[in-house]
């Protein structure tokens, strides 16, 4: 038993040695920062949204009658947004809404459109939620 208890316990030292040397060093203020930025969805283009009257240039899947709702729901809140500069709280929580509701749908036809559609229309839906809660900061 003895023995058993020396091993166990050199063992655990040499666990402790080998992580600490092997540890990398906390990240600085500036690279937690480039990471958060990093995750995020890139800025909508002028290509997407008119930067003069906010319509939105939905990518062809979204375009479907399936979306017409959430599309419905969405295009005067951006086009509110171009015009005054801000989306009020209640605003956001409506885009936020519709863009989990479109989300939803494109999983629920993921079976039955390209995945090059599903992805623009995914990575395009983040992007306008992204949009909202920036703006309505």
């Amino acid at each position: 038993r003895l023995k058993y208890a020396e091993t166990y316990f050199a063992r655990r030292r040499v666990n402790q040695q080998y992580k600490e040397e092997t540890r990398r060093p906390a990240p600085t203020q500036e690279q937690i920062f480039r990471m958060a930025q990093a995750g995020q969805p890139a800025r909508l283009s002028p290509s997407q949204v008119d930067p003069v009257s906010g319509k939105i240039n939905w990518p062809p899947l979204l375009t479907t009658d399936q979306f017409s709702a959430e599309r419905a729901a969405i295009d005067p809140l951006f086009e509110k947004l171009t015009k005054e500069g801000h989306l009020d709280y209640q605003d956001m929580l409506t885009v936020r809404q519709a863009c989990e509701n479109m989300r939803k749908q494109l999983v629920a036809i993921i079976r039955d459109v390209p995945p090059r559609d599903q992805m623009q229309a995914n990575t395009f839906v983040n992007q306008l939620e992204f949009e909202a809660r920036r703006a309505s900061s």
